[in-house]
């Protein structure tokens, strides 16, 4: 019995679109993820899963609270 024979085929190539694309509508601002308290020197980081707070110290370099 003769096997088939199943020739590579490349993929045709993608038509290029002659309409323009609809605009989409600007991404609404969100609020702010980071707080600063300048009094305490504490800065504090959110996102929608966790929260990371840090000082700055008095040499200026950040200091990790946990």
């Amino acid at each position: 019995m003769p096997q088939p024979s199943f020739a590579m085929q490349p993929f045709p190539p993608r038509p290029i679109s002659t309409v323009a694309e609809t605009p989409r509508p600007p991404v609404p601002p969100t609020p702010s993820a980071v707080s600063f308290d300048a009094a305490r020197s504490l800065a504090v980081l959110r996102t929608p899963n966790s929260t990371y707070a840090l000082r700055v110290g008095a040499d200026g370099s950040p200091r990790h609270l946990h």
